[in-house]
């Protein structure tokens, strides 16, 4: 680090942290399968030596990592020092199939890089299903799926909630004026009447017919306090996403 620059704030650090990776450094698994091993789920994940260098950029020499050992798994804890003081976050893992030990050391590290944030977005991904094809005992993708804006570096720069539902912008509500604020009342009040009606459908529309983004941001705060419908929103709305993505590699 610059000692002559002023030293960046807690959440400047946070914000540095878990920025996305470029898409060349995401890395893709198959997850569950159907039954005919024709379509699987693509996880992402990122290697340790990515999440090294976030570190690196973050703290320069400023951070450390120390390995214990809890029954079967191996305990990975990690410390940053941020304004003279050591912060730790630790995770766990246990052996993998392949290099079991190896893989062990691996995982708990970029677990306890999850807890300060590093690669956390990759669990906001939608699920989405792709082609597979075996090799060997195990099943690889035909193709990887595409990344969403939001979790790219230029993207997440304006996230929006309809797909960071659970990092969504806060302080949208008092951008608006108040006649707005009321109109907009009124379409999260529609929204969740649609939710309870169980017309998951047409609450997924209400909300996506709000072209102004900060307002669609302002209307999924207002929505807070209906979680289960923030998620089932969510849900059909990564559901259609999936469907147009088989449908594009079906074309």
């Amino acid at each position: 680090m610059n000692t002559n620059a002023e030293s960046p704030t807690r959440e400047q650090i946070y914000l540095a942290l878990k920025r996305p990776f470029p898409a060349d450094k995401i890395s893709w698994r198959v997850g569950a399968t159907n039954k005919e091993k024709t379509q699987g789920i693509a996880l992402a994940y990122i290697d340790a030596r990515d999440v090294m260098e976030r570190l690196d950029e973050v703290f320069g020499l400023d951070w450390q990592c120390k390995y214990s050992h809890a029954d079967a798994k191996t305990i990975c804890e990690i410390g940053v020092l941020i304004e003279g003081e050591w912060v730790w976050r630790s995770g766990g893992a246990g052996n993998t199939d392949v290099e079991a030990e190896k893989g062990a050391i691996s995982d708990a590290f970029k677990r306890a890089a999850v807890l300060f944030g590093i690669g956390r977005y990759l669990y906001s991904l939608p699920s989405v299903w792709v082609p597979i094809k075996e090799h060997g005992r195990s099943y690889t993708l035909v193709k990887s799926p595409s990344l969403p804006k939001w979790a790219t570096p230029e993207g997440w720069a304006a996230p929006t909630p309809a797909t960071q539902s659970k990092t969504p912008t806060s302080g949208a509500i008092e951008n608006l004026d108040a006649d707005r604020i009321v109109e907009l009342t009124a379409v999260k009040t529609t929204i969740v009447d649609l939710y309870e009606k169980d017309l998951i459908a047409d609450a997924h529309d209400a909300f996506y017919d709000i072209e102004d983004t900060e307002e669609k941001i302002a209307v999924w705060e207002m929505l807070k306090g209906h979680s289960k419908a923030r998620r089932a929103i969510k849900e059909y709305h990564d559901s259609l996403q999936q469907s147009e993505q088989l449908e594009k590699e079906a074309a």
